[in-house]
């Protein structure tokens, strides 16, 4: 079975969630939709629907939203196929049918999905272009961190516990305002880990701009101040499936570019 209708009917169809946008559907049912910074892939576990990628209930078993809609009770069904933090925006990949969904998530579990991220950082990273690999840990919070979520840590190649995270990079533009160096990069992973970009660009004390976890918290809030701008500066801009014959672009959000110009 496969969904062969186009972006534009999708938008009209699907339960979108505010500020979210369809940028692609293949003709195999695959679906490429663009999230604003702060709107949740999908709901937490106690529901909040009004602030995720859709409208409607999601059901984390099979990993997809479920809906209902029209006078007819037409029923729909969005598989995800990845994940973004709540703070980044840009592309997440979804499915319309089981049989898209399992092509996707295979082409993920194979390494086969190219991806990339833009990043505004502190800093000048050197070389200018490159490869990072590190071996990331989950930590466990407790004591007054307990209950706040994940926190993963970066421990140098070389055997220990972890998973390898491995991200070429490229810095694509530096400018220097107000004291501070500032750098959009290009970050293709080519691994999938949790909080993958975030970690290993604060392991190289570049941390990401607006990052409330991993982040240099007093150029935080001095940066918000003065740019009216609270986000974390990481956007996915785009995803290729060659397998698939399936790709999305997502343009650079203007304040990226507001950024390194008055950070």
């Amino acid at each position: 079975m496969t969904d062969t209708r186009t972006a534009e009917e999708l938008a009209r169809r699907l339960p979108l969630g505010r500020g979210v946008r369809v940028m692609a559907a293949g003709p195999g049912g695959l679906v490429a939709l663009e999230k604003p910074a702060g709107i949740l892939t999908h709901p937490n576990r106690d529901g909040a629907h009004h602030t995720a990628l859709l409208n409607a209930p999601y059901d984390f078993e099979r990993e997809c939203f479920h809906w209902t809609a029209g006078a007819a009770g037409e029923p729909g069904t969005l598989y995800l196929l990845n994940r973004l933090d709540s703070p980044t925006s840009g592309l997440v990949l979804a499915a319309l049918t089981v049989e898209a969904a399992a092509a996707g998530r295979h082409a993920f579990l194979e390494g086969r999905v190219q991806k990339t991220y833009f990043a505004l950082v502190l800093g000048h990273p050197r070389p200018e272009h490159g490869e990072w690999s590190d071996r990331l840990e989950r930590e466990r919070p407790g004591g007054a961190q307990a209950g706040r979520g994940v926190r993963v840590s970066a421990r140098a190649q070389g055997g220990g516990a972890g998973r390898t995270a491995v991200t070429r990079y490229h810095c694509v533009e530096t400018r220097t305002s107000n004291d501070a160096v500032l750098t959009l990069v290009r970050l293709e992973p080519l691994t999938g880990r949790t909080h993958q970009l975030r970690v290993q660009c604060a392991a190289r004390h570049h941390p990401i701009v607006g990052d409330a976890t991993y982040g240099d918290f007093g150029y935080n809030r001095a940066f918000a101040k003065r740019t009216k701008c609270k986000r974390l500066f990481l956007h996915a801009a785009a995803a290729k499936i060659p397998s698939l014959h399936f790709q999305a672009e997502s343009a650079l959000p203007e304040e990226f570019r507001a950024g390194l110009g008055v950070g």
